[in-house]
């Protein structure tokens, strides 16, 4: 993430358990997940492949792949609740 800007260095990852998801608009999980949320909350699914890390070498262009997949699915859900919002 360094590599486009971002430090996440000292986030501390949350578990979706530690969660009240009631507090929530829109869920993304990435994955099937069944989080039962409330009919009024937009819940959705991201389904990414699995990563296992065999070298540094063959990891980082995957990782790197997924961030831009991500991306590009993070500013499409933004630009539609964006203009759902404003219909």
């Amino acid at each position: 993430m360094a590599e486009v800007g971002i430090d996440i260095s000292h986030t501390i990852p949350t578990l979706v358990c530690d969660l009240d998801l009631a507090e929530f608009d829109v869920v993304v999980s990435l994955g099937m997940h069944k989080l039962g949320l409330a009919r009024q909350q937009t819940a959705v699914a991201w389904d990414v492949p699995e990563f296992t890390r065999v070298t540094d070498a063959t990891a980082l262009p995957r990782l790197r792949d997924l961030r831009a997949q991500l991306s590009a699915r993070v500013h499409a859900l933004g630009a539609m609740l964006t203009a759902t919002h404003r219909a």
